[in-house]
């Protein structure tokens, strides 16, 4: 199965601001698991550095929800975050079908 999936780069100035916004990132990620996204991943690189990868049903609902939030990224942007937005298509494979027993699911 072809999916699309974002990867988003973050640099914060300090660990409050980073850790601030992972908490309006994950209520973001949340409201959009109901518009298309299937899953989504924070990956903690140190105190400053931050990655989501987002992974979409397609390239269209990423959009469509991501141009919602384009006033939130500039406002990101304009509080000094450094941050790099990259998509494509993508292909997830698991071990089993088990393995999903490890993530969180929203009801």
């Amino acid at each position: 199965m072809i999916l699309f999936t974002r990867i988003h780069s973050l640099k914060f100035q300090n660990k409050v601001a980073k850790d601030s916004l992972k908490r309006t990132i994950k209520a973001i990620g949340d409201e959009s698991l109901e518009k298309g996204l299937y899953f989504y991943t924070f990956i903690d690189i140190d105190e400053t550095n931050l990655y989501v990868i987002n992974t979409w049903d397609n390239e269209k609902s990423s959009k469509k929800v991501h141009s919602v939030y384009e006033d939130f990224l500039k406002q990101v942007k304009e509080m000094g975050v450094k941050m790099v937005i990259l998509g494509g298509s993508s292909e997830t494979s698991y071990s089993n079908e088990s393995i999903l027993d490890n993530f969180i699911k929203v009801d």
